[in-house]
């Protein structure tokens, strides 16, 4: 059932369903003009207003022309002044994303998240989904990734990072055609050397290796302009228990170098921390000091010791720079050959 949140939003008509991200479960209320955000999600159950269900948060997705001007000056009144309140106000979300204003509001618990304005329904997967693997993983201790991750066929799992458009879907793609098993596309969580995946959508457009999944029609237009969306659970071989982690590859297909190469711990350990820990790669540091109480000392204890795991995630991982083109087969297999992996050129299942 809803909590403190749900009472101040009472005049309008919300819509539920529970979601699904990785070990994470949602609550979603929304008005009806942001159904279309679910679509981001691969597991989504509608559920009606009185269904009961054990969630880890609840978050409200209100429309503020839905609401009375009365209701709306009651709710910017009870916004909070942290940092994340202040700039959503000012229509900035997170990292480039910005927007319409949003009016934030937090429960006593830190479990429950109240959004109204006249965001568009990307609002959940540019700001929404990332906080809340964020708050997740700091309550479970666990570290945020953003990252691929995919399961080989020996058991052991690859970890994709590097910077946005570097290639990792590419990468990943090309890893399940040969067999491996799909996880995460988006967001990891990393438990000591093991990963577990968040299954979201893949977002892709025209003009790539899904043109032939775009169109025989297996892809559903997004609701970003020229985006469609692919479940990755109809297309690839499905993994969700967590893996071991074994790899950790670094795309960032420049097109300046011809073969792949080994990184150094310390190297590799730099590359996580700045674009792939939520606080690099997101600009999310005070989303985790407001997570952790709004306390400097508890903050810098908590960071300090996250690194610390990074770092040692680093030192018991074998990295590699994926830096030159793997748009065609031939390339692919190359790579693996640099790389070690055995495969069947007939079939491409990777072997390690």
């Amino acid at each position: 059932m809803a909590g403190e949140l749900k009472s101040l939003v009472a005049e309008v008509q919300l819509c539920s369903a529970i979601i699904t991200l990785g070990p994470m479960k949602v609550r979603v209320w929304y008005t009806q003009e942001y159904a279309c955000s679910l679509d981001f999600f691969c597991r989504c159950e509608h559920v009606s207003d009185s269904h009961a269900s054990e969630v880890d948060y609840e978050v409200y997705l209100i429309r503020r022309s839905a609401l009375s001007e009365e209701t709306v000056r009651r709710l910017e009144s009870l916004s909070g002044e942290t940092f994340r309140d202040k700039r959503l106000r000012e229509g900035f979300y997170l990292s480039l994303h910005f927007g319409p204003p949003v009016i934030r509001l937090v429960d006593s618990k830190f479990k429950e998240f109240l959004y109204c304005g006249d965001f568009p329904p990307s609002f959940i997967w540019t700001y929404v989904t990332k906080f809340l693997c964020s708050i997740y993983a700091i309550a479970h201790n666990l570290i945020h990734i953003k990252g691929a991750l995919a399961k080989l066929q020996n058991g052991s799992g690859v970890l994709l990072i590097g910077k946005g458009s570097g290639g990792k879907s590419f990468l990943l793609k090309h890893l399940c055609d040969s067999g491996a098993r799909f996880l995460a596309n988006t967001h990891v969580f990393l438990d000591g050397n093991f990963g577990i995946g968040v299954d979201t959508v893949i977002r892709v457009r025209k003009g790539g290796i899904y043109d032939e999944i775009i169109d025989s029609g297996a892809a559903k237009p997004f609701f970003v302009r020229d985006q469609f969306s692919i479940k990755p659970e109809e297309i690839f071989l499905m993994e969700r228990n967590p893996v071991k982690i074994s790899k950790v590859f670094v795309c960032d297909y420049s097109g300046k170098r011809t073969e792949a190469c080994s990184i150094q711990s310390e190297d590799l350990y730099a590359v996580l921390k700045d674009f792939a820990h939520p606080v690099g790669t997101y600009g999310m540091k005070d989303d985790y000091y407001e997570a952790l109480g709004q306390d400097m000392r508890t903050y810098s204890t908590f960071i300090s010791s996250e690194y610390k795991k990074l770092l040692n995630f680093s030192l018991h991982t074998n990295g590699f720079y994926i830096d030159f083109p793997l748009r065609i087969k031939s390339e692919y297999h190359r790579l693996m050959e640099e790389l070690g992996l055995e495969f069947d050129k007939m079939t491409d299942f990777v072997r390690l």
